[in-house]
């Protein structure tokens, strides 16, 4: 095995681990599930950094990084949605930003061409703050210590992060098809 295919691998590890930690929710096993958050969202940090330390960056690990934390956010999300955890409207707001994301990199592909996809700085607050808001939930299911207020401070800037990250996108996207049609 390469070196440079480390931070793949851990990608791919973050994919898996979805599965078991969208079961343990669901069984309402909430110690493990948040250990098996905890280490998706450390393997998250240890990719991004050797991809950026080393430049062991790859196409298939551009499209798997975002794919993983879709996966993985979605999963969580509605799993605490299930156990009455998460609002739907909040669930809602999220689901709705990946299918505007999803379509609108699409349209783009098709009009524009092929392009890197890179995420807006906005975009990587909103993912931090939609991870340590799983975190708070899941260890206040585990522990019961983490006091309401906090929860539902941080999801209303959940919220406000999605949707500025949604319209952040579609105003770039804008942009640029403005700029194709232009040119």
């Amino acid at each position: 095995m390469k070196s440079e295919n480390i931070p793949n691998l851990l990608t791919i590890m973050r994919l898996l681990l979805t599965v078991p930690i969208v079961y343990f929710l669901f069984e309402r096993r909430f110690e493990p599930a948040f250990y098996l958050l905890l280490l998706a969202g450390l393997s998250d940090g240890v990719d991004g950094y050797l991809a950026r330390a080393y430049h062991w960056h790859s196409r298939l690990g551009s499209l798997l990084d975002p794919l993983a934390d879709k996966m993985l956010m979605l999963g969580v999300f509605t799993m605490l949605t299930y156990l009455h955890q998460v609002p739907v409207w909040l669930l809602s707001i999220v689901i709705l930003r990946e299918v505007v994301l999803m379509s609108g990199t699409v349209v783009l592909h098709c009009v524009v061409g092929p392009y890197d996809i890179e995420p807006i700085i906005i975009s990587k607050v909103n993912t931090f703050l939609q991870i340590i808001l799983t975190f708070l939930l899941i260890f206040n299911l585990s522990y019961h210590f983490v006091p309401v207020a906090w929860v539902n401070g941080l999801m209303y800037v959940v919220f406000t992060t999605t949707l500025v990250s949604m319209l952040a996108y579609m105003w770039i996207w804008s942009r640029r098809l403005l700029r194709q049609r232009e040119g």
